[in-house]
């Protein structure tokens, strides 16, 4: 499951810091689904090179799957990387909207969460500290 930020919603959140951080890190966004095997999600994270997916059901993001809990969840049974990705994914999701300030993306980084950019039900992405930090560096003159 493949999912793009594009730039027809551009007018919704033209100027806005998040919509030129989006830009900026605009690139095919992996997924796993709630059915996949975590040994699937795992490849593909490793294909990506990145530490957490969004789980979708239905085009609709549902939960995410990071490192820890995938780590939790193997740990001592191996055996368990059979097992689906909505077995270990975290339900708690921090949702922001594409025209939302800096300030809420920094309420969400600064608790060690993701921020999942949806709006009206889409998902356009993550943003993580290191997505934050690697667009503020870009902005330098």
């Amino acid at each position: 499951m493949l999912s793009t930020v594009t730039r027809n919603s551009a007018a919704a959140v033209v100027g806005t810091l998040m919509f030129a951080l989006l830009m900026q890190l605009a690139h095919p966004k992996v997924a796993a689904g709630v059915d996949d095997t975590l040994l699937t999600a795992f490849q593909r994270m490793r294909i990506a090179d990145v530490s957490q997916l969004p789980v979708l059901a239905d085009d609709v993001v549902v939960g995410i799957l990071d490192e820890s809990d995938l780590l939790l969840h193997v740990y001592k049974q191996p055996d368990r990387f059979r097992d689906k990705v909505a077995t270990a994914m975290t339900q708690r999701l921090e949702t922001l909207d594409p025209g939302a300030s800096l300030a809420d993306l920094l309420a969400i980084l600064n608790r060690d969460l993701v921020a999942i950019i949806i709006e009206d039900g889409r998902f356009f992405g993550l943003i993580t500290r290191y997505d934050l930090l690697t667009f503020l560096r870009r902005s330098l003159p």
